[in-house]
């Protein structure tokens, strides 16, 4: 799985849920796809075929559907340039 590296140039973005919680983490990667964590689950998101790594795992956690948080992440990446 993907490890969130500490590296100042990568982008993260965190999903708050309406008690202020963090559900999720996106962070852009340098190759254009958008590592996303969830709690200690980590999972990959590829933004031009909007897969999903590991294949079938549902990245829905909180107040946010899996397809929102895949747009999300695509949504991120896009914006970024990647």
């Amino acid at each position: 799985m993907t490890a969130f590296p500490a590296d100042p140039h990568l982008h993260t973005t965190e999903l708050i849920d309406c008690l202020g919680r963090v559900t999720h983490a996106l962070t852009v990667e340098p190759d254009g796809s958008v590592a996303v964590r969830i709690g200690s689950i980590n999972a990959k998101v590829h933004p031009a075929t909007r897969a999903v790594h590991p294949p079938g795992f549902r990245l829905s956690a909180g107040e946010y559907s899996h397809d929102q948080v895949v747009e999300l992440a695509c949504q991120l990446a896009r914006t970024l340039g990647r």
